[in-house]
């Protein structure tokens, strides 16, 4: 482009680079080297410069040298183009789409760009909508990004690569003005916050007339209700459950835009809570079921969402039926263990040792068994405790804790006044020896199945933190020992060098486990693993030294 005055040269005259000003028999009038930016986005053997240099009234052609190589040149023509504004040229209203037209030509026929400029505010200040077009039209379908005004003009430069011209609107036109843009930085779509935990929301807005919005004119909502104002405000006391969070932005004109995002509550009882969940809901398919079967099919989606809202990951929900595939069961108990001792359709303590052991459980997820079932846990009723009803919870307890799996019981009215009291009583025995927290009781007005689910999730689904083992000293395979920690519920297993302990017992409150060495093993110091399937394994090396027969070795207290 021409250009009068002086600039100073961008490099010194060993650069490697020059732009030169030749006339018309290619004698050299002016000379600039420069080297060109380094440029993080040049790619390929292309780099973009920007140059400054006087302008020569006899130039005939603009040359680019590298040394004295020659790499390419433009003819400069002696004339300038012609353009004039066609529309917008006056009195013109526009809303969301706008189409911007001019006339042009070269009288030397070059072939021509066009650099398309707006002004708001009649002509002190440009914005560029568009450069390097090559058409005599621009229509713009969205608007938005430019400043609604009744005082709007436009510009159109010409150019054929050296000389240019220009033409403005003759008078002023109306772009309507437009909604400002909100948009919220935090919390994240989809975020997931421990209950009582505070909530910290952000966001900004840019209005293309006003510019940056603040103060009241940012008002944020929590599930349809407004909270507070500005870019940031922390909200808490938020239930547990899914909450849609918005920010709403008002400009001058008072239009409005939002932004929205959805986040979830959930109980966390560790920063490393594992949300992914795998659900088997063993249906009795006995009889006395059957008013209660379909009622407690219709539920189940609900309570998959409702998991979902809290931000749990649910694989599967998956009912299996113990007796067949009645009610909504997608499969039976038999086709998960062909040789399932599930042989009665109310066998729901047999039916849990079946799933624990042969059902496909995924990596990385918490497991849960939910029984439903008004009967008792071996043939039905009548209920026999101590019998084989206590045996077959015991066995089932056995066999959850082995595979990581907590139960969680939902126990349907009564069939049998007398039974149902013993049913219950192992109902609760169950899910506290496998970490399934409380019994689900169908016909209680604060029935929350979701809610217990959730709630189990969050306490089974932490992995084992160890604090120490007791006693501080070498052992033996007679020797009880003791884990302290957090997290440490049933479920949980314990491996001394690899090989599972035995009579692994955690206490009821997740604080601690007791255990023997496994038997047989040799002398030595010995990796310790906790950890609970689904979940995760801590693991404290050499935590534990077995003594030889004969004599002791004292071991200090191995703690973090």
């Amino acid at each position: 482009t021409r250009k009068n005055g002086r600039s100073s040269p961008v490099a010194s005259s060993t650069a490697a680079y020059s732009l030169r000003l030749l006339d018309a028999a290619g004698n050299l009038l002016l000379q600039q080297p420069f080297d060109p930016p380094a440029v993080d986005d040049a790619t390929g053997d292309e780099r973009p410069f920007f140059l400054v240099m006087p302008y020569v009234a006899d130039t005939a052609a603009i040359a680019l040298f590298k040394r004295e190589t020659e790499l390419t040149r433009r003819p400069v023509s002696p004339s300038p183009p012609q353009v004039t504004v066609l529309e917008p040229n006056g009195g013109e209203s526009y809303a969301d789409t706008m189409t911007i037209a001019w006339a042009a030509e070269d009288p030397d026929g070059d072939e021509l760009r066009y650099t398309v400029q707006y002004s708001p505010d009649g002509g002190r200040t440009w914005q560029t909508v568009v450069t390097d077009h090559y058409t005599a039209t621009l229509a713009l379908d969205d608007t938005s990004f430019l400043p609604g005004s009744r005082q709007a003009l436009v510009r159109v430069i010409a150019s054929d690569g050296v000389n240019t011209a220009f033409d403005t609107s003759d008078r002023v036109f109306s772009l309507r003005p437009h909604p400002p843009t909100a948009y919220i930085s935090k919390p994240d779509d989809g975020a997931v916050f421990g209950l009582g935990e505070r909530v910290e929301l952000m966001g900004n807005a840019w209005d293309e007339e006003d510019g940056a919005l603040e103060g009241g004119a940012l008002t944020w909502w929590v599930d349809g209700q407004p909270v507070g104002d500005g870019k940031q405000f922390v909200a808490d006391g938020l239930s547990l459950g899914a909450h849609v969070i918005t920010l709403r932005a008002t400009d001058s004109h008072r239009l409005r835009a939002e932004d929205t995002v959805t986040i979830h509550v959930r109980r966390k009882m560790c920063s490393a809570n594992n949300n992914r969940l795998e659900v088997v809901v063993l249906l009795d398919t006995s009889r006395p079921m059957a008013p209660y079967g379909d009622a407690v099919c219709r539920a189940l989606p609900g309570v998959a969402d409702a998991l979902a809202g809290m931000g749990l990951e649910v694989r599967s929900f998956v009912p299996v039926g113990i007796g067949g595939t009645a009610f909504c069961a997608t499969q039976s108990v038999r086709e998960i263990d062909p040789g399932t001792r599930a042989t009665h359709p109310s066998d729901w303590g047999a039916a849990i040792v079946s799933v624990a052991e042969h059902y496909p459980w995924p990596e990385g997820y918490t497991r849960l068994i939910v029984p439903v079932s008004n009967q008792g846990p071996e043939d039905g009723n009548p209920v026999e405790d101590p019998g084989p009803d206590r045996d077959a919870v015991e066995e089932a307890i056995a066999a959850a804790r082995s595979a990581g799996v907590s139960v969680v019981p939902l126990i349907m009215p009564p069939a049998d006044s007398v039974s149902h009291p013993m049913i219950l009583q192992l109902a609760a025995d169950l899910a506290e020896a496998t970490a399934g927290g409380a019994v689900l009781q169908w016909d209680r007005r604060d029935l929350d199945i979701a809610g217990t689910l959730e709630a189990t999730q969050a306490r089974v689904g932490c992995r084992p933190e160890v604090l120490g083992v007791w006693p501080p000293g070498a052992v033996d395979d007679t020797v009880d020992l003791a884990l302290t920690g957090q997290h440490l519920w049933a479920g949980a297993q314990v491996w001394v060098g690899g090989r599972p302990a035995q009579a692994v017992t955690p206490s009821p409150d997740g604080t601690a486990i007791t255990f023997r060495l496994p038997a047989d093993l040799a002398p030595g110091r010995y990796d310790l693993q906790v950890g609970r399937p689904g979940v995760g394994a801590e693991v404290l090396a050499e935590a534990v030294t077995v003594r030889p027969p004969g004599w002791r070795v004292y071991l200090p207290f191995v703690a973090r």
